[in-house]
């Protein structure tokens, strides 16, 4: 009896201990198994649905216009900006968006106006601008990104009469305007984008 209850007592103790070290080794295999199903249904799941980027479209060309007595026109869009485009019987709107600024190119059957800015005569008929960026665009024509003091983050894009010297819109382009998000540095970077898109317009 001396040497059997240790025995017994031995035997009960491997076998408790042969039971924890299954559960145990049971438990991580589940958990290595579980990481492992995982990792490859994240693997799976990026293969049916990957991860869209952007296509690089570093100054790609657009076009649009014709409607109305407006001429067809091509421009160059810079890299980040996207273009949309709605057309009609007698409408084409040009619609390009980058970072909450909007810039719009508009054909349709509406009437023009005179653009003024800082020590212009006043005129009737005509839009008041407290400031102005001007912009020179290489196939001829002259611009000016006007800024009116009622809508301090809307600005009309008025073009120059060769005639006269004068400014007015609509554009040979259509009526050109520019929004922008909340109230924006002057020297934000996206103005400069905006005000080459504007350079990069030609009559097809």
């Amino acid at each position: 009896m001396k040497y059997i209850l240790p025995a017994i007592s031995v035997i009960i103790l491997a076998i408790i201990v042969g039971i924890g070290a299954f559960y145990l080794g049971q438990k991580t295999l589940n958990n290595s198994q579980a990481a492992t199903i995982l990792t490859i249904t994240e693997k799976v799941n990026n293969q049916v649905t990957p991860k869209l980027t952007p296509t690089p479209n570093q100054n790609r060309v657009i076009q649009a216009g014709g409607a109305i007595i407006f001429s067809k026109y091509s421009l160059k869009l810079p890299e980040g900006w996207t273009s949309e485009r709605e057309q009609g019987k007698d409408i084409d709107k040009l619609t390009l968006t980058k970072l909450g600024y909007k810039l719009v190119i508009y054909e349709a059957a509406f009437g023009g106006s005179g653009c003024l800015y800082p020590d212009d005569a006043p005129s009737e008929m005509a839009q008041k601008f407290v400031s102005f960026v001007e912009i020179l665009n290489p196939n001829g024509f002259v611009f000016r990104r006007g800024q009116s003091d009622s809508l301090p983050n809307t600005y009309t894009i008025c073009q120059k009469n060769t005639a006269d010297s004068s400014f007015g819109s609509p554009t040979n382009f259509g009526a050109i305007s520019l929004t922008t998000p909340g109230t924006p540095d002057k020297n934000a970077v996206v103005f400069p984008e905006t005000d080459a898109i504007i350079a990069s317009l030609n009559k097809e």
